[in-house]
């Protein structure tokens, strides 16, 4: 936890806000990508080079995964962050 204080005020509030943003995030997972299945799929087709998707004419399901996992990963630490951020307003 010390590597940890360095970057963060309250580190404990931290593993809090993550531990609340958990469930709330998982539904967001599910609505974004249906199952770990879907995620997975998701993260194969985003995961090739854009010239063989294309020669595969999977090039825009490529691209939507991709914009799908970006948008999943920002909303996760958006909302991490926004609720650490409440939660150092509130108790400190």
């Amino acid at each position: 936890m010390a590597w940890l204080s360095k970057y963060v005020d309250h580190p404990y509030l931290l593993i809090l806000a993550v531990v609340v943003a958990a469930p709330i995030l998982w539904q967001y997972f599910k609505w974004f990508f249906d199952d770990l299945n879907g995620f997975i799929s998701d993260a194969s087709l985003g995961g090739l080079p854009d010239w063989y998707a294309f020669l595969k004419d999977k090039y825009w399901e490529g691209e939507w995964a991709e914009v799908k996992i970006f948008f999943f990963i920002l909303l996760c630490v958006g909302f991490t962050a926004s609720l650490y951020k409440a939660a150092t307003l509130i108790f400190y």
